[in-house]
């Protein structure tokens, strides 16, 4: 596995009824639960609350905002204490169903992720 870098590029909304922008330097997420999983984005979904949401401003708990719902990647990082059945290199599809929390957004070159979405 290739090194985790400290940042990482996003895919950003600033303001409702603007587009996404990407921006770089934002902080790669870290792990907060020995149930989550660090994984490198591959592919991504586009389904219809992600394109939506910033025309009529639904679903964005705070701007700057980071979306998508829906990824697949590979693991690479676990927690130190995991109790995760994923492993580094496992490929996973992952779906975000905690649209608060920007770690779990799917526009990111890492992902942070509780295996029980993988």
């Amino acid at each position: 596995m290739a090194d985790i870098p400290d940042t990482q590029t996003v895919l950003i909304l600033y303001a409702a009824k603007q587009p996404y922008e990407t921006a770089e330097g934002y902080a790669v997420p870290q792990l907060q639960d020995e149930r989550e999983v660090l994984v490198q984005t591959e592919h991504i979904g586009l389904n219809p609350i992600d394109w939506k949401a910033p025309d009529f401003n639904f679903a964005i708990p705070s701007l700057p905002y980071i979306s998508g719902r829906e990824l697949v990647g590979r693991v690479v990082r676990r927690h130190p204490s995991s109790t995760s059945r994923l492993q580094p290199g496992d490929r996973v599809l992952v779906i975000s169903t905690d649209y608060r929390d920007l770690r779990k957004a799917a526009y990111q070159q890492y992902v942070a992720t509780a295996d029980f979405t993988a």
